[in-house]
């Protein structure tokens, strides 16, 4: 049970990395989309945004709970 746990940890950890790198380049294309008024690029890359997020929050609590 508990090499469950850590491996849990320990897989959080490198997809963590993943997600934080993509969210920079999240926002840099969504500010690269905004200055080109290119809004419904905008708003693809703000709900893909929020699902990121969604799966950042899981990845955390997996690492610090």
């Amino acid at each position: 049970m508990w090499t469950m746990i850590a491996n849990r940890k320990l897989l959080s950890i490198p997809l963590l990395g993943i997600l934080l790198l993509n969210t920079f380049i999240d926002v840099f294309l969504g500010a690269i989309a905004l200055g080109h008024h290119n809004f419904m690029i905008v708003g693809v890359l703000a709900i893909a945004f929020a699902i990121q997020g969604m799966f950042m929050v899981h990845a955390i609590r997996n690492i610090f709970c």
